[in-house]
This record gives structure tokens, sequence and C-alpha cells, in this order.
């Protein structure tokens, strides 16, 4: 399987209170490429066992916080949501995500 780098945009989550409740916005945060990687079978199981749900694995390079319920990333229209915390490895930043 030949995995391309992309160029994907982490967002940030600011939520206000108005008359009408609550509004989401999300504004960029940073551009990174990275590798959008689909988790195989054996991954999901094992995030399955945790309590996690992933369908992707996204890999940026450097180290790259990203706070569940706060960060997302986003491929053109594509949304993925951080469902794990990033693992810092050997420079770069791997962060398991669901793909919405």
């Amino acid at each position: 399987m030949n995995i391309s780098k992309a160029k994907v945009q982490l967002q940030l989550k600011t939520a206000t209170q108005g008359a009408l409740g609550q509004t989401v916005t999300w504004a960029p945060v940073a551009s990174y490429w990275a590798r959008i990687i689909p988790a195989d079978v054996r991954t999901i199981a094992a995030y399955q066992a945790l309590g996690t749900v992933i369908t992707h694995k996204i890999i940026v390079q450097g180290n790259v916080d990203v706070a569940l319920g706060a960060n997302r990333f986003v491929k053109g229209s594509t949304v993925y949501n951080p469902s794990a915390t990033g693992q810092h490895l050997e420079g770069q930043t791997v962060v398991p995500v669901v793909e919405e």
C-alpha cells in the first residue's frame, strides 16, 4: 500500500454561548504535511479493547500537541476527530482519529 502525504489543517474549537444556545466554530491553527493511514483490523481491535474507536492514524512530522475535543484535522471536506492523544515517536506525532 502506497501512502502519500497530504496537506491537513489542524483546527481549534471555540464554543460561545448565545441567546439561542451554544455556537461552535473551528479556526485554523496550523497546516501540516501528513500521512493518513487507514487502521488495520488488529489496530482497531486493540483500541476497541481500550474503549476507543479509530478509523485512521494521522502521522505528522514534529511534536504536535492535540487536545481531545478541542482539536480536529481537516483534509478538503473530510474531518478527522482525534480519539486519543498523539504519541511522539522518532520526531513524528501519531494521532489515532475517527473519520467523520
